[in-house]
């Protein structure tokens, strides 16, 4: 009788020892998938980086001027828009966030575009913005580069 006591409580405690996966790991791993599958990329041949970064300058110009905040790099274009809501008494903030990354190789313009959406300033909690806005940016981006003959429509 005590060897099978012995034994049972050898395979419990077997059992728990065993490794379970690190639950911070597995959130790292989920955000990197998320940030994979929300962002978007075109290839523009014969076009300058330089050509695209204006074009998507003053695409946001065009839109609004007072709106947005455009920070300009060489390589990367951020442009983010601050909006508050009022509940009663409950103020919410959101920020969209529009994220333009640009290589050029054999003069292939590579883009990538990625937009983020922040609620009350917590940049753990990022929404990804729909498709939707990705194609109505290369778009009107394509539209300003001379590509596309037509603008297209915000649809609210």
């Amino acid at each position: 009788m005590s060897k099978y006591i012995y034994l049972i409580f050898i395979i419990f405690f077997t059992a728990c020892s065993t490794t379970t996966p690190n639950k911070e790991a597995l959130k790292e791993v989920k955000k990197e998938i998320k940030e994979i599958e929300n962002f978007t990329r075109k290839e523009y041949k014969d076009i300058s980086k330089d050509a695209i970064f204006e074009a998507a300058k003053k695409l946001f110009l065009l839109a609004d001027k007072k709106e947005f905040r455009i920070d300009s790099y060489r390589d990367y274009l951020e442009v983010s828009k601050t909006k508050m809501s009022h509940f009663f008494l409950y103020p919410v903030t959101h920020e969209d966030r529009w994220s333009l990354t640009i290589d050029e190789k054999d003069n292939t313009s590579f883009a990538r575009l990625e937009l983020i959406r922040i609620t009350d300033f917590d940049e753990e909690k990022v929404e990804y913005l729909s498709k939707y806005n990705h194609e109505l940016f290369w778009s009107r981006l394509d539209y300003l580069l001379g590509l596309n003959g037509e603008w297209l429509p915000c649809i609210v």
